[in-house]
């Protein structure tokens, strides 16, 4: 081969190579504004009870949706948090939504949710499912949704209980 041909071979190689991460990035940035989309209301996520069926998420009142791993020592500590203050929320549902098993979350809330508290439910939301409808999430992220379903406010990572309920 002539210097010429490699040099072309080169360049298209280039051009395909640039092409293809402009193809990604333009897929990522539609992702996420699909994303941004999905979560402005809360009416149809995908999330199942502990006997995998659809979980209900209407209500007339604020929701604080709670994106949560029981492993997590951050997810844990906002979680107490929330137990800790229970007053100041009830009058507001909480969802705790985990993409472990149903198991899983269902032990975490047997061993760390006092049977008191309606107004706390958990939920279980498939990890291809959880990308598709929030797009990257941090544990634990917290979405506060008003009565009409609609997006308040969001909060990525272990968040102080005073900035939430500063929005309830």
């Amino acid at each position: 081969m002539t210097k010429k041909s490699l040099l072309l071979l080169f360049v298209m190689a280039l051009l395909v190579s640039v092409s293809f991460m402009v193809y990604l990035l333009i897929e990522r940035i539609n992702h996420k504004r699909l994303a941004r989309q999905n979560v402005a209301s809360i009416s149809d996520f995908p999330l199942l009870d502990f006997d995998s069926i659809r979980f209900d998420i209407g209500s007339d009142r604020k929701t604080i949706l709670v994106y949560f791993d029981s492993e997590c020592s951050h997810c844990q500590q906002e979680f107490h948090q929330i137990i800790t203050n229970k007053n100041s929320f009830k009058d507001s549902d909480i969802i705790i939504a985990s993409s472990e098993l149903i198991s899983t979350i269902r032990g975490y809330a047997e061993k760390n949710c006092p049977p008191d508290l309606a107004n706390i439910r958990f939920a279980k939301i498939n990890t291809a499912q959880a990308y598709d409808t929030f797009g990257s999430l941090a544990v634990p992220q917290i979405f506060i949704y008003g009565p009409d379903g609609k997006l308040i406010k969001e909060f990525k990572g272990e968040t102080p209980i005073k900035a939430i309920l500063y929005y309830l």
